[in-house]
C-alpha cells in the first residue's frame, strides 16, 4: 500500500489523447465537398426535423455592432447566410446538436440524419453557427472560444433563454442579424416562428487568418479570397438549381425558397413546391407507419405508389411544372410475409423508385439516391432510392475491402438492391394504368400511350420511339391524366 506522501509524490501531471475541437471539425468536412452537397446536407436536416418549408436567405446586409453581446461578436455582424424551417427544436434536439458526431433522432425510423455529423457543413462557410427556435431560444456554437462570453473548451458556446424577456432589446443590433426587425417584405411565417439557423460568413481577410477552419481540398469554390456575399449568391443560385431531384424521396419537406436580402428588400430568386396529388398525403401517412411498425420481429413488406406534382419559379417568375410517379416501399414485397433483415446501425429496409410521367422527361437517365440524390447513375429509365450503407464520402455505396471476409454493409447493399427489383417489377404493372385507357381516338395516340408505358422499362425491353408519328399534344393529352389510385 502506498502511503499519502506516496501517492501524493507520484501524482503525476495530466495526460491523455485529445483532439481540439476545430481540427475535429477540418477532419469533418473533407468528407463532405462544398458544393451541393451543403443544401443537400441541410435540407435534410430540415426533412429530419419534419418541417415542411426550409428557406435559405442570404442576408447581404451590414448589421450594427454597438449592442451586441462581446467586442469579438462585432466581427460577426456581415453578411450571413441564414436558415429557416417551420419545425420547432425539441429539447432532445438542442442536446443532439451538440454532440458533434451524433444525430438526435437515431433511433427515428422517420429521420435520415437529425442534426447529426452532417450539420458541421456549415463550417465550410461559418466560425460560430447559432440558431433561434419560436424567437424565444438562442443556441450558439462557438468551437474558437471567442465569440461568445464564457464559452470554453468543456462548453464551446452558450444558450440564451427567453429572449423577449429583454433580450432582444438589451442587444438590439442583434435584432435585424436574427430578422426580428419586422422588415415588411420579409415572409410572414419566418419571425418568431420555427426555427432560424444564421451563419456569419468568412467575409473578410481577418476573418479567415483568424479561423482554425480552413477551406478543404474538396471546395469547389477554390477559395483563396473571402467568402463575399455576391460572389457566394451566384454559386448559391446554382447549387439551388441542381436541388430539384433531393424533393422526390423526401418525406415532409415540400417547399423550398432561396431569398436575397439587400438594404431593405427582400426577392425570391428560386422557389420549389412539390404537390402531392388525389389522396397521395394520404397513402404516404400509411406508407410511413407501416414502416415505423417494420421491425426485426415485424418484418411485413409494403408499398405506396402515388403522383407528385414538382413546380420550379426561377427568376424572372419562369415556371415549370412536371409530374412524377413515385413508388415508396420497405422490405421485399417478393418474399415471404415475415422477412429476416439483419438491421445495421438500426437502419430499416426503406426504398423508391421515380417515374417521369411528362413527355419531355421521356428519354431521361435516372441517378441512384440515398434519400438525397448521388453522383451516381442509375442507368435506368427511373430514379432508384435506398437506405444503402455509404462510404466515408457519402458519395458512394460501400464498398468490401476484402473479397474473402463476409462484409454485413455490402449484404445489406445487395439485399436492398434485390427489394428494388422487386418493388420495380411492381411498378411496371401498377404504372400501366397511367399511360393507358381503354378507347382512343387516333391510332397514333395509341402508338404515344404504348411509347409512354415502354419507356420508363429498363432499356433492354425499350421498343424504338415512333417520335415521327407521335405529336406533342398527343403525348400530353395521354400522360397527363389524372392517374388512378392504388392501396396496398
Amino acid at each position: 500500500m502506498y502511503s499519502s506522501k506516496e501517492d501524493e509524490k507520484w501524482a503525476g501531471v495530466p495526460f491523455g489523447q485529445h483532439e481540439e475541437l476545430t481540427q475535429r471539425i477540418q477532419n469533418i468536412l473533407r468528407d463532405y465537398p462544398f458544393d451541393v452537397t451543403f443544401l443537400k446536407e441541410l435540407l435534410q436536416n430540415a426533412d429530419d426535423a419534419k418541417a415542411t418549408k426550409m428557406y435559405v436567405i442570404l442576408d447581404k446586409r451590414h448589421h450594427g455592432k454597438e449592442r451586441v453581446i462581446s467586442e469579438e461578436w462585432k466581427d460577426l455582424q456581415g453578411p450571413a447566410l441564414l436558415v429557416w424551417n417551420d419545425s420547432i427544436f425539441s429539447e432532445k434536439d438542442i442536446q443532439g446538436i451538440q454532440q458533434l458526431g451524433l444525430g438526435s433522432k437515431r433511433s427515428d425510423s422517420d429521420s435520415i440524419g437529425q442534426y447529426g455529423i452532417g450539420f458541421n457543413v456549415v463550417y465550410h462557410v461559418t466560425d460560430c453557427p447559432s440558431f433561434v427556435s419560436k424567437g424565444e431560444t438562442l443556441c450558439i456554437l462557438d468551437p474558437h472560444c471567442r465569440y461568445v462570453p464564457k464559452a470554453d473548451h468543456k462548453k464551446p458556446g452558450r444558450r440564451f433563454e427567453k429572449l423577449n424577456s429583454g433580450f432582444w432589446d438589451d442587444f438590439s443590433d442583434l435584432k435585424s442579424a436574427y430578422l426580428q426587425d419586422d422588415l415588411p417584405e420579409y415572409p410572414k411565417e419566418i419571425v418568431n416562428k420555427g426555427s432560424l439557423f444564421r451563419f456569419p460568413l468568412r467575409h473578410t481577410y481577418q476573418l479567415m487568418k483568424k479561423s482554425k477552419i480552413e477551406p478543404t481540398e474538396e471546395d469547389s469554390l477554390n477559395r483563396k479570397t473571402p467568402l463575399r456575399a455576391d460572389y457566394f449568391e451566384k454559386h448559391l443560385t446554382k447549387w439551388v438549381s441542381q436541388l430539384k431531384e433531393a424533393f422526390f424521396f423526401l418525406n415532409h419537406v415540400r417547399e423550398f425558397k432561396l431569398l436575397v436580402i439587400e438594404s431593405d428588400s427582400v426577392r425570391t430568386q428560386f422557389c420549389y413546391e412539390a404537390a402531392m396529388i388525389g389522396d397521395a398525403e394520404k397513402s404516404c401517412e400509411e406508407h410511413n407507419q407501416k414502416v415505423k411498425e417494420f421491425t426485426a420481429g415485424s418484418a411485413s413488406p409494403h408499398i405506396a405508389t402515388y403522383c407528385l406534382e414538382l413546380v420550379e419559379t426561377s427568376k424572372p417568375r419562369k415556371k415549370i411544372k412536371e409530374k412524377w410517379l413515385i413508388q415508396q416501399g420497405i422490405g421485399d414485397i417478393k418474399e415471404d410475409e415475415m422477412q429476416e433483415w439483419k438491421f445495421i446501425h438500426r437502419v430499416k429496409p426503406r426504398h423508391g423508385l421515380a417515374a417521369p410521367l411528362d413527355p419531355l422527361l421521356k428519354d431521361f437517365t435516372g441517378s441512384v439516391f440515398c434519400f438525397l440524390p448521388l453522383p451516381i447513375r442509375s442507368g435506368l429509365p427511373v430514379h432508384v432510392n435506398g437506405n444503402f450503407i455509404l462510404d466515408s464520402s457519402r458519395r458512394a455505396l460501400w464498398k468490401p475491402t476484402s473479397s474473402s471476409h463476409r462484409d454485413e454493409r455490402d449484404e445489406w447493399n445487395k439485399k436492398l438492391l434485390k427489394a428494388i427489383s422487386s418493388s420495380y417489377a411492381r411498378l411496371l404493372v401498377h404504372c400501366r394504368s397511367y399511360f393507358t385507357k381503354h378507347s382512343y381516338t387516333t391510332e397514333n395516340e395509341l402508338e404515344c400511350s404504348i411509347d409512354g408505358y415502354y419507356s420508363i422499362f429498363p432499356s433492354l425491353f425499350q421498343p424504338k420511339a415512333t417520335e415521327s408519328r407521335c405529336t406533342t399534344s398527343e403525348q400530353t393529352t395521354v400522360m397527363a391524366r389524372k392517374p388512378p389510385q392504388y392501396e396496398e
